[in-house]
């Protein structure tokens, strides 16, 4: 009998198909919006239940610098000691050859940023490596 081994991957909250309130200001708009809760993740070792649920997300601001935009976001209290990231955010644009991961590093530092106040719905999901 062959075991097989928990598969790794990301889990996040993703952007159903709807408009997106956002415009993106750099050429290369994201391909997959998304907040991502945590990367490198084994399925077997996310919480029970939030597989599939929908949550409300708070928008705050809209930051960017010379290469990067995203869009910082508060997370629900049920998802606050999920989140690995220190900076909720959803990369929205990018110039070319910039990586969304680039977004992290962005809020850290220097950036601009312009308030917002607005409420997302994102659907929980895993995505494994391929």
């Amino acid at each position: 009998m062959e075991s097989t081994a928990p598969r790794r991957g990301i889990l996040w909250l993703s952007v159903p198909e709807q408009e997106f309130p956002v415009c993106p200001i750099f050429v290369n708009a994201a391909r997959h919006l998304h907040v991502t809760l945590q990367f490198g993740i084994y399925e077997n070792e996310i919480p029970a239940g939030i597989l599939g649920h929908t949550f409300s997300v708070r928008a705050t601001s809209i930051c960017y610098n010379t290469r990067i935009q995203a869009l910082r976001v508060e997370l629900p209290t049920e998802l606050q000691d999920v989140c690995q990231n220190e900076n909720p955010h959803m990369t929205i644009s990018m110039v070319s050859g910039v990586r969304p991961v680039e977004s992290n590093e962005m809020l850290q530092g220097s950036h601009n940023s312009e308030p917002v106040n607005f409420d997302l719905s994102l659907i929980c999901e895993f995505s494994p490596f391929n």
